[in-house]
């Protein structure tokens, strides 16, 4: 069975992943520093305070980052 996905997909995919950063919360610090390390001084988080627990792993997120 062929799972791919059609070309148009496959070319908004590729566009939407120029905006996001789509990893685990475990390599989420990791994938930032890669994605936006040398380009970008600070990183803003829009939806971090939607709930306590993401607030929370966010949080780790940006000591981790913070920490190098």
């Amino acid at each position: 069975m062929d799972f791919s996905l059609p070309p148009d997909v496959e070319v908004v995919r590729r566009r939407i992943a120029a905006f996001v950063t789509e990893t685990t919360w475990d390599g989420l610090a990791d994938a930032l520093s890669e994605k936006y390390g040398g380009v970008a001084t600070r990183i803003v988080l829009y939806n971090a305070v939607s709930d306590a627990e993401r607030f929370e792993r966010y949080g780790e997120v940006a000591r981790r980052l913070s920490s190098g």
